[in-house]
């Protein structure tokens, strides 16, 4: 046990002399600030590989909805809202029906 101990704390320290931003900032300050810029740099790169990633997560919110035992217009509408890929006719058709509309006529949405 005692030699796991010392080879983190040895390892530890010269982490810190190679990198002295880290002695400065903190090691979780660091940490924080590159994963944050990885998780920018890989979701701009998911939305160059799968462009219709929000599309998707609106899909599946209102999947979610309908297959609730009630479903709630509001979350409704704003799921279709947010669906970039319906536009038009029939887009403002569904968000002038959801007000009013009855349960099955919203699954059917």
């Amino acid at each position: 046990m005692r030699d796991i101990a010392e080879a983190a704390r040895s390892g530890r320290e010269q982490l810190l002399h190679t990198h002295m931003n880290i002695a400065d900032e903190g090691l979780d300050g660091v940490l924080r600030e590159r994963f944050d810029k990885w998780e920018k740099e890989t979701e701009r790169e998911l939305e160059n590989i799968f462009p219709l990633r929000e599309e998707q997560r609106a899909y599946e919110n209102a999947m979610h909805d309908v297959l609730s035992d009630s479903v709630d217009p509001d979350s409704l509408s704003s799921d279709i809202r947010g669906c970039r890929v319906l536009d038009g006719y029939l887009k403002e058709q569904w968000l002038t029906d959801i007000p009013c509309a009855p349960q099955e006529r919203l699954r059917e949405i």
